[in-house]
């Protein structure tokens, strides 16, 4: 099964960069190391609708357009078919249910000089978890 990355540029990512350092006190490389925030779903709320609500979501223009280019790609499926694919996948293994999907929020510290191409770009790179 692939997997669909998303820049997602919403107040998520401003509100995590307000309660932190900026990037040029905490010294070193650490002004470019990204954290990686898991959002839970309580139990039983993983729906096929919940998935494909998320991946819309995630995925409007209004927070992946930068610089004329929308920063949404796949790894291993196409953006546009990806919901599809991924419930084509599923029900092909008999796995209608339990965990559907994982919705992951890359951030970077207050001040970290990382524009939204290079965020995606680590985001792509990043390895399977």
């Amino acid at each position: 099964m692939g997997k669909v990355q998303f820049a997602n540029l919403d107040s998520a990512v401003q509100e995590f960069q307000d309660q932190h350092i900026p990037a040029e006190n905490a010294g070193g490389r650490c002004g470019k190391i990204a954290i990686v925030h898991f959002v839970n779903y309580k139990k039983g709320t993983q729906t096929r609708r919940c998935m494909k609500s998320v991946m819309r979501y995630v995925s409007k223009l209004s927070k992946t357009l930068w610089d004329g280019q929308q920063l949404v790609s796949g790894i291993g499926c196409q953006p546009e078919t990806a919901f599809d694919e991924f419930l084509s996948t599923k029900l092909l293994h008999h796995k209608d249910g339990g965990v559907m999907f994982y919705h992951m929020v890359q951030s970077f510290p207050k001040g970290a000089d990382v524009d939204p191409r290079t965020a995606h770009e680590a985001a792509r790179s990043s390895p399977d978890i």
